[in-house]
């Protein structure tokens, strides 16, 4: 009766680890924002929020302000049948949530799709405004507002997504070569220190775009060069195929493993390749590597070999800038403040 007892447990066990793992870039997000908690709890309601990156959780943050409005703009037309008095500033409220569904909240959503979140955050501070504009409408009004609650819900949403939306357009992400944590850094930096296992990882140059996806086996958030057909996971090992990307089946290249010299075999492209015997991971990009060549097997189609290389590895500066973001702090006027630290390490 033991075994299947253990079992449970273990099941268990792996739920709760891959739940951690889907959350750690909302943690990561939400600590850039004054209201961890609405932050957090806004987030985790959508079950797009698992799977999302920065910008998907800005959208779900701008879809919870424009949930918050249509409801608002709902009670306010069953308001204006049973409470004709408040007749003025209903409508004043009518007029400023119509300006939240039809100006505000499609600024922001162009402006985190469109790889603009400074409109973005245009758009939320001025939904917050027209929820001030609405609960200002009725102090002149006996009774109080009847959207208090709405009101609120709306203002404290919009001013939180705004430095979200913010941090997109300050920051970048990578994750961590060490301990494959999520890392937000100032955009420009050539290097970002982890601040967890304090690993260097190199910032990917300008060049190369990068994309996101869930490892199938563990659930780790996995970083890779756009383009690229499989990913494979440092933490499980599990080899991932990239969703839409067309694998050539044989454009294969060779490189020997930096720390054992044994010979790897790895998808032409991929910059780095993980040896199956020390587990030290090479990158591709060294002088070792073998470049594919095309023969024939006996059935008659191309395959892909490697010749030995002639090209000697190019000069690398041992001198590397690297940028270590501290959590953020509040200053005495409540205000964010940034804390990073830049070094040059030899």
């Amino acid at each position: 009766m033991k075994f299947p007892f253990i079992l449970l447990t273990i099941l268990n066990m792996h739920g709760m680890i891959t739940q951690l793992k889907d959350e750690t870039l909302i943690e990561t997000t939400c600590k850039n924002t004054p209201n961890y908690q609405l932050c957090i709890s806004t987030l985790r309601a959508s079950p797009k929020s698992a799977t999302a990156d920065v910008e998907g959780l800005g959208l779900i943050m701008v879809d919870a302000v424009k949930d918050k409005a249509e409801a608002a703009l709902s009670g306010i037309n069953k308001l204006k049948w049973l409470h004709p008095e408040m007749g003025d500033a209903l409508e004043e409220c009518r007029r400023a949530y119509k300006a939240v569904l039809t100006a505000d909240i499609p600024e922001a959503v162009a402006g985190l799709t469109k790889g603009v979140p400074k409109f973005a955050e245009f758009g939320m501070a001025d939904a917050a405004w027209e929820a001030e504009i609405c609960e200002g409408g009725f102090e002149r009004v006996d009774g109080g507002s009847p959207l208090k609650g709405v009101n609120k819900d709306v203002h404290d949403l919009a001013e939180r997504c705004s430095p979200l939306v913010l941090a997109l357009d300050m920051q970048n992400q990578l994750v961590c070569n060490g301990c494959r944590t999520v890392l937000l850094y100032p955009r420009g930096a050539t290097n970002v220190c982890c601040a967890i296992c304090n690993v260097v990882t190199a910032v990917p140059p300008p060049g190369m775009e990068m994309a996101q996806l869930i490892c199938g086996g563990c659930r780790t958030l996995l970083m890779h060069a756009r383009g690229a057909t499989s990913v494979r996971c440092s933490c499980c090992h599990t080899v991932n195929l990239v969703p839409g990307a067309a694998a050539a089946p044989n454009n294969v290249a060779h490189v020997n493993c930096g720390n054992c010299h044994t010979l790897l075999m790895y998808p032409a492209g991929a910059p780095s390749v993980k040896c199956a015997v020390c587990q030290f991971i090479t990158n591709v990009n060294a002088g070792d590597t073998r470049v594919p060549i095309s023969v024939h097997r006996p059935g008659g189609n191309a395959t892909s070999v490697a010749p030995p290389s002639t090209s000697t590895a190019p000069a690398h500066n041992q001198n590397q800038t690297v940028v270590v973001q501290n959590p953020m702090t509040i200053d005495a006027s409540g205000k964010l403040v940034n804390n990073v630290v830049v070094g040059v390490t030899t």
